[in-house]
């Protein structure tokens, strides 16, 4: 599920519709690849056709940008350069999502542009710790999920994202979890001590089974302040 993200989905898919070209940015472990796939589908469900995905991480070289991107669009070839590639594509109408783009934003730049030039039709949609800083880019920054800012009520406080992912996911880590006023405190804390990151909060309610939950918290206070 995407928890606390319905205004930066609708937000996405909105400059997503407008300009056709926008750059998830974000902290590693924010959420960014999980939102895109969330637009990604929903972009399959108006459009009726599947995103086209390239998972960047998986690429070490810059040379290896053009020939993945060309298979996940069936394109043959691969084309021997972004201009061929973008000829191809020139009348076709897909969403293509290129996800942690931050150690490749040269390349990946270079064909963003391309293909906003001479392939109007193809969508963009880049995950990156870094924008590309091309033309027509929109960049769309995610915060961290929300935490509690005051003492509030366990219903209160599992309004906020970053405490309701930790409880699903720790209650996974331990069926005997509790989650009522008493255990609130410890939970924002540790949520607030992780800067609401997505990855960090799941993380951390994974450890659930291992330690108790006052532990846990002081664990992480202890790593925050240094030593």
């Amino acid at each position: 599920p995407l928890l606390g993200r319905d205004d930066d989905l609708a937000r996405v898919a909105q400059a997503l519709a407008r300009s056709g070209f926008v750059t998830v940015t974000g902290a590693g472990g924010s959420g960014k690849t999980l939102l895109a796939r969330h637009l990604a589908a929903r972009h399959g469900a108006v459009d009726g056709t599947p995103a086209a995905w390239v998972d960047l991480v998986e690429l070490d070289a810059p040379a290896a940008v053009l020939p993945a991107v060309a298979a996940a669009l069936g394109v043959h070839g691969p084309p021997r350069d972004t201009a061929a590639l973008a000829k191809a594509l020139a009348t076709e109408r897909r969403l293509l999502v290129l996800d942690n783009a931050e150690h490749l934003l040269e390349t990946v730049g270079a064909l963003a542009e391309t293909l906003r030039a001479q392939a109007p039709g193809i969508t963009l949609l880049v995950t990156s710790q870094a924008p590309l800083r091309r033309r027509g880019e929109t960049v769309h920054a995610l915060a961290g999920l929300s935490v509690p800012s005051a003492p509030c009520t366990a219903e209160e406080a599992l309004r906020h994202a970053a405490v309701a992912l930790f409880v699903a996911h720790a209650r996974q880590a331990d069926r005997r979890l509790r989650f009522g006023d008493a255990q609130v405190a410890d939970v924002v804390a540790i949520c607030a001590s992780l800067g609401g990151s997505a990855l960090g909060v799941q993380l951390a309610a994974a450890l659930l089974g291992q330690k108790p939950l006052a532990d846990l918290r002081e664990r992480l206070a202890r790593r925050a302040t240094g030593p």
